[in-house]
């Protein structure tokens, strides 16, 4: 009977075309955003493994990674704290810049990450936070529009530095990416992965198609 029911539904000719225009928007989403990441991906290029051969340069840029329930920042912002500390101990850098939220969106992380930097060794007058960093893409630009930077050393883990070099390069800030360490379990590893998938898509769309609009008054609570 449901076979019967089927079968006269698609001889329906409006039924299958509806199913193949759908058919045709899920394989052409399905191709931009392979487009897109395989677009940003090219910026590992950018990224040095070997922190010997990392030029030195005057800013090393640590990006905000979360914080714990206790206050403390994530294993993800401790392990990029540790390699900005250690980027700035061997003269790679000058400076400082950590950026990330302020409490306006989640968490105070900037602060507890300052003071996470000045007990590694790092001077107070060596850093700078850039307390509105709610985004990659606002860090990015803020770097070139508040800071004023022409090159920076990005630290972040492996999967978020390509998108941090295509979005900084894309307001003229030249990115040497800094590899931190990524451990975490599978099922965070996962949806960890697919938001990244979602926001190179999203930031390539704000960079190439639609720019968004500076958070007036910090009303709009963006998820990439």
């Amino acid at each position: 009977m449901i076979a019967s029911f089927l079968s006269r539904v698609w001889k329906n000719k409006n039924y299958r075309s509806c199913v193949a225009a759908v058919g045709m928007l899920a394989v052409s989403g399905v191709i931009f955003i392979l487009y897109t990441n395989l677009t940003i991906l090219s910026y590992r290029k950018n990224i040095i493994f070997d922190a010997s051969f990392i030029p030195t340069t005057t800013v090393v840029m640590v990006f905000g990674g979360g914080m714990k329930d206790d206050g403390s920042v994530s294993d993800m912002a401790g392990e990029r704290l540790k390699v900005g500390i250690y980027l700035y101990k061997i003269g790679k850098a000058q400076t400082m810049l950590i950026t990330g939220d302020d409490g306006q969106f989640r968490l105070n992380e900037v602060d507890e990450m300052k003071r996470v930097a000045v007990k590694g060794g790092v001077a107070v007058d060596d850093i700078i936070v850039d307390r509105h960093g709610y985004r990659t893409y606002e860090s990015c630009a803020r770097a070139h529009d508040i800071y004023h930077l022409k090159k920076i050393v990005a630290v972040s883990q492996v999967f978020h530095l390509p998108r941090i070099a295509f979005l900084c390069e894309h307001f003229d800030v030249e990115v040497i990416g800094a590899p931190a360490e990524f451990h975490i379990d599978a099922y965070s590893w996962t949806r960890n992965t697919i938001r990244e998938i979602l926001s190179r898509t999203k930031n390539w769309v704000d960079t190439i198609l639609w720019p968004p609009s500076p958070p007036a008054g910090l009303k709009t609570r963006y998820i990439f």
